[in-house]
C-alpha cells in the first residue's frame, strides 16, 4: 500500500491558508457589514467617526441597534435603536414616551437637550398621536432625543428595511 504524500508541504500550507482567508472574507462579506458613523444622533451610546460590524442574520429586540436605508438618502445608512416592535403601541405626550401605555424607562441613556414640547400640529417630536405597529414592524428612534430623524418623522418601518444589527461598535 502507497501512502498518499504531498511533494511541497509548504505549498499545500500556503494554497489551505489562502483558500480559507478567502472563504472567510467570502463568508464575513455576505453576513457582516461594516460602517463608519458619521451623525451624532446616537450619542453617546455610538460616537461620530465610530465603526459599527452590522449583521443582517441577528435576530432584532426592542432596545437593538440597528441600521436602516435612510427614506431621504437610498444611498445611506441610518443607526437607530428600536423602541418598539410588532403588535405594539407607541404615544408621545409632552417628551414622555409611552408604550403600551406604560411610561417607556429606558435602559441606556437618551440626551434631552431642549426641554420646550414641541406641538403636536408642529411636528411628532415631543407629542405623538398612539401607533399601533403591525406584525413585523418597528418603531425607531436615535438615542439623541432632539437631534434624531427617525420613527417620529418618517413613521414605522418594516422589519425588511432593517440592513443588520449592531453587533459590535468600535468607538
Amino acid at each position: 500500500m502507497k501512502k498518499n504524500k504531498v511533494d511541497h508541504p509548504l505549498l499545500f500550507k500556503a494554497v489551505m491558508l489562502a483558500a480559507g482567508l478567502f472563504l472567510g472574507l467570502f463568508c464575513a462579506r455576505i453576513f457582516f457589514t461594516v460602517m463608519t458613523v458619521n451623525t451624532d444622533s446616537m450619542e453617546p451610546s455610538v460616537r461620530r467617526g465610530s465603526t459599527v460590524l452590522l449583521s443582517a442574520f441577528s435576530p432584532v429586540r426592542t432596545g437593538d441597534i440597528v441600521a436602516i436605508e435612510n427614506p431621504a438618502q437610498s444611498d445611506r445608512l441610518l443607526l437607530l435603536r428600536v423602541l418598539a416592535e410588532g403588535n405594539d403601541t407607541v404615544e408621545i405626550r409632552n417628551r414622555v414616551i409611552y408604550i403600551n401605555d406604560n411610561r417607556f424607562e429606558p435602559r441606556w441613556k437618551i440626551i434631552r437637550g431642549d426641554i420646550t414640547a414641541l406641538p403636536m400640529k408642529f411636528c411628532y417630536r415631543d407629542n405623538m398621536p398612539p401607533l399601533r405597529l403591525g406584525r413585523n414592524e418597528y418603531f425607531l428612534m436615535s438615542d439623541s432625543y432632539d437631534e434624531g430623524y427617525d420613527s417620529r418623522v418618517f413613521g414605522k418601518i418594516d422589519a425588511s428595511a432593517i440592513a443588520g444589527k449592531a453587533v459590535y461598535i468600535l468607538r
